[in-house]
């Protein structure tokens, strides 16, 4: 029973130790949003948080914060530092009147590691106000 209990307890940290291996990329690092879509109403806020997920090379890299390689007319946005190692907040503001329908949003790395980050896309659905916004999980 002893033997068992060993030999499911390894290979629980093995397939565990696997899956998170499999996230990281191979060599630089990647961002990841969550969520990587986001349903907005002209005039509203959202708050996305952005993850680098590096891998074993870039461990101890200095990596700074991601940007927007492209923006929206009628779209704010700031990227704040978190307390957390390499998570950030994206704070978009859509101004009143902003055309409606979806948007894509490009995020890269910072500009010394553009090349070695892999960077990422949102997608962002703007509803005029009175439009009911479903909620998407």
């Amino acid at each position: 029973m002893n033997t068992l209990l060993r030999t499911s307890l390894i290979l629980t940290f093995t397939i565990v130790s696997l899956f998170a291996v499999a996230q990281a990329p191979k060599d630089g690092a990647m961002l990841q949003l969550d969520p990587a879509q986001i349903e907005m109403m002209s005039g509203g806020e959202a708050t996305v948080a952005i993850e680098v997920i590096r891998s074993k090379r870039f461990q101890k890299s200095k990596i700074g914060a991601p940007s927007l390689a492209s923006s929206l007319k009628g779209l704010t946005h700031d990227i704040v530092v978190t307390e957390q190692p390499d998570v950030y907040l994206l704070t978009l503001h859509a101004e009143e009147g902003m055309a409606n329908g979806k948007h894509t949003l490009i995020i890269n790395g910072d500009r010394k590691w553009g090349r070695r980050i892999r960077s990422t896309m949102l997608t962002v659905d703007i509803v005029s106000r009175g439009t009911t916004i479903s909620s998407k999980q």
